[in-house]
């Protein structure tokens, strides 16, 4: 079994180099029940379920490691119809995918692999980014990770689950770049117990400002990420 998982590690079809992310990988997941899900970023691994979000938006999906079969990164935007070779339904195929077949494994050999995977293809850098934010009653919350803005709407992701917050409730965004834990009154630039506080957070004051002025100041967040580099 040792043998097998260390060719699970190294499977690849074509010149595909490991520890090279790329901004934008896709993802396509096949799962034990014969399911194939497409056009997928890596987000996280917590304990053994696999966290993925797909496409642009917020639909963020979790799945046990032991009913994923199979992880395929789609390095080919080349669509094949069902019946021809290497192809499911309408599903994204590439002659050089890189892929990591997980089905002969047990649930502790599937997390060694898909840690691996995460370690030779991290998320992109802005995924990973960890913000807080104060809403407008003085409540803040923190842990979060910048998914979109959709109608007025900011969406993050906090843990294993998506949470939403109307954007005229939130009267601060902070980008925390600091591990610091304080606790202390806010005035007082202290936060809650848990909730991370640094002298290089950067910060977004919406106080102020109106719905339309709030919503170009996110767009310009959002927009600054998708400009950063891999």
């Amino acid at each position: 079994m040792r043998a097998l998982l260390c060719a699970a590690l190294v499977l690849v079809a074509g010149g595909a180099i490991p520890g090279h992310a790329q901004q934008g990988d896709r993802w396509q997941v096949t799962l034990h029940d014969g399911r194939l899900m497409w056009d997928l970023r890596l987000v996280r691994l917590t304990g053994d379920t696999l966290v993925l979000r797909q496409g642009t938006g917020d639909s963020t999906y979790r799945f046990p490691i032991g009913r994923v079969d199979e992880l395929r990164l789609v390095h080919k935007a080349e669509r094949r119809l069902r019946g021809e070779p290497r192809g499911y339904g309408s599903v994204l195929a590439g002659t050089d995918d890189e892929m990591y077949r997980l089905t002969l494994y047990s649930v502790s050999e599937r997390r060694q692999i898909i840690e691996r995977v995460f370690k030779d293809h991290p998320p992109d850098d802005a995924s990973s980014d960890l913000w807080q934010i104060t809403l407008r009653d003085g409540t803040i919350v923190w842990n979060l990770h910048l998914v979109g803005l959709v109608r007025d709407t900011i969406v993050f992701q906090q843990d294993d689950k998506t949470v939403r917050y109307p954007l005229a409730r939130v009267d601060e965004m902070r980008l925390v770049r600091a591990g610091e834990h304080e606790i202390g009154p806010v005035a007082a630039g202290g936060r809650y117990d848990g909730a991370a506080n640094g002298a290089t957070d950067v910060v977004y004051q919406l106080t102020l400002l109106d719905l339309p002025q709030r919503r170009q100041v996110i767009e310009q967040i959002l927009s600054a990420r998708r400009a950063s580099p891999p």
